[in-house]
């Protein structure tokens, strides 16, 4: 299985393509106000779609998108960053829903907490994580994916790329389709 995971943050959205063995490839789109709209992905769904192409031939492919937390801790208004990242997410998940070609699978929602579990990532505060996560990458091997950006956007990469390959590993957990 093949996992196309997608990290939507406030300033940008990190994603990267895996498999079990590890990353294929990772990019960063970085987003403007304008972007929290559905109809402003369009040309990254677009770009996503022939990005992905190659890969579903041989394999089955799902989406994972990390599903944001109910509650944020930190700066800014809770509301409004529940409503940024619900709306990106759920433009994510309904483009993956909607495919309809083989070797699609039905999207999967990540909680947060599972992909971090998955790979040990603890600390408190959302920067003691985020360095774990960038530390966890490099321990692994995998800082050549990440050495392209810094800051925020490479902590985006980063935690991408944990959620695409932890969830490459676990395919038992993949949702077979959508709950009654």
């Amino acid at each position: 299985m093949i996992v196309f995971g997608c990290d939507a943050a406030w300033g940008g959205l990190g994603y990267c393509l895996a498999s079990a063995r590890g990353p294929y490839t990772v990019g960063h789109v970085k987003l403007g106000g304008r972007a929290w709209r559905w109809d402003a992905l369009d040309k990254e769904l677009v770009r996503f779609d022939k990005l992905l192409e190659p890969f579903v031939r041989d394999e089955e492919l799902v989406v994972a998108v990390e599903q944001p937390p109910s509650v944020f801790s930190g700066r800014g208004n809770q509301s409004t960053t529940s409503y940024g990242l619900g709306t990106m997410c759920g433009a994510l998940l309904l483009w993956a829903a909607r495919q309809r070609r083989p070797g699609w699978r039905y999207p999967w929602a990540v909680p947060v907490s599972d992909w971090r579990g998955w790979w040990n990532i603890r600390g408190k505060g959302t920067e003691a994580k985020k360095a774990a996560a960038l530390w966890t990458v490099k321990r692994h091997g995998w800082g050549g994916f990440i050495e392209p950006w810094t800051g925020d956007a490479q902590a985006d990469v980063a935690e991408a790329l944990l959620l695409a390959v932890g969830a490459a590993m676990r395919p038992e957990l993949a949702p077979k389709g959508p709950r009654r």
